[in-house]
């Protein structure tokens, strides 16, 4: 047997599986497979992309392409597991993969794994802090749970009747592989908010009846806002359109900056660069001509579906443009003039001007949230 064989058998074959299970393909490249194990890695990356993708385009009209993808990949995860554990040539021996198997266990769900070593008091524990903090704010929910994922994890690895089968440079491998395993979450989670999708969540009642807000119910409950995808690839290969919702940062328009701690608005494109924008309430005009297309506009200017058409801005906050009828806005070669669908409680460009092009985030192509909501805003 040569060194770097020895060096493979060092691993069992679950601890294999969950090398792969962390990051998929490193159990076969542990194994030598490079090849297969790089396959594995980008093919399981490039689905993941393409669910969240899919989950966010306007070409689908709800969330079950997404889910029917989601679903074909966690197939293949398995069947990557499952290539893990037939290719491994690591120790077999049941003594020596008990305590992998725990850790896999502890991964899955922190607990499994002290449940599995006969430890009920310590998985029950787990089990409980892992629901209880579902009850934490949304951003310590994940951090939460990959603690206790860790933390029952190493406890598998220390469980009484176990410890004597694990090896220092065992415990030191995971340790590492969860660190990377964390590192490529992070860097796969900010490539595709940077480049590609970022959720959001409406605050108000700007966009109403298109997107609802936060709201005060009957029952004297508050009602969720809608959660929203926001494609940020698309305005990378064309430009934004007359009828687009889009979200833009509001750090770069000096009547907005301190009055407010929102950082993102969401509003709907009417004015295009270089165009003369006015209005004459319900209706919008472009370069002197009636607006008609695209035809959620005109749905808006006719007060159909609950809308109110557009109107001129009201005596406070303190407007500087479209103070009547008379009045128009030029635009600008890249600049864009944006307004609320809820005309009439909307701050927009009536009040503080034009829209820069560097300042829009992407287009909001989907309600992701509420469940009833679910679909693509006009």
């Amino acid at each position: 047997m040569d060194e770097p064989s020895a060096k493979r058998l060092r691993l069992p074959r679950w601890g294999g599986v969950v090398a792969s299970y962390l990051i998929p393909g490193l159990g076969q490249i542990a194994e030598g497979r490079l090849v297969s194990g790089v396959a594995w890695f980008v093919g399981m990356v490039i689905g993941v992309v393409l669910v969240i993708w899919v989950a966010a385009s306007a070409q689908f009209p709800d969330v079950t392409a997404a889910l029917c993808l989601a679903g074909l990949l966690s197939i293949l995860w398995i069947c990557m597991l499952v290539h893990t554990y037939r290719v491994s040539t690591g120790l077999r021996e049941v003594d020596a993969n008990r305590p992998w198997i725990g850790v896999l266990l502890s991964c899955l769900i922190p607990g499994l794994g002290q449940l599995y070593g006969g430890e009920r008091a310590w998985g029950g524990l787990f089990i409980v802090m892992t629901m209880g903090s579902g009850m934490l704010p949304k951003g310590l929910q994940m951090v939460a749970f990959y603690v206790l994922q860790v933390c029952s994890a190493m406890r598998a690895f220390r469980i009484r009747r176990w410890r004597e089968n694990v090896d220092r440079p065992a415990v030191a491998a995971f340790v590492w592989t969860w660190v990377a395993h964390l590192l490529v979450v992070l860097l796969l989670v900010l490539g595709i908010r940077t480049f590609l999708v970022q959720p959001f969540k409406i605050p108000t009642a700007t966009m109403e009846p298109t997107l609802r807000g936060i709201r005060r119910l009957p029952s004297g409950l508050t009602g969720i806002g809608d959660h929203v995808f926001v494609d940020k690839f698309t305005y990378r290969i064309r430009a934004p359109k007359r009828g687009d919702i889009v979200v833009f940062r509001t750090d770069k328009i000096a009547a907005l900056v301190g009055s407010s701690s929102t950082a993102y608005y969401v509003k709907r494109i009417v004015g295009l660069p270089g165009e003369r924008v006015s209005l004459k309430p319900p209706f919008l005009y472009i370069n002197g001509q009636r607006v008609t297309e695209p035809p959620i506009l005109e749905t808006i200017q006719n007060r159909e579906r609950g809308y109110s058409g557009y109107v001129l801005p009201s005596t406070y906050p303190p407007a500087k443009y479209l103070h009547d009828e008379t009045d128009s806005v030029q635009l600008g070669n890249d600049e864009y003039f944006v307004l609320g669908d809820n005309s009439a409680s909307s701050l927009d460009s009536r009040f503080w001007g034009p829209l820069q092009r560097r300042s829009i985030v992407g287009h909001l192509t989907k309600i992701y949230w509420p469940w009833d909501r679910i679909g693509i805003p006009e």
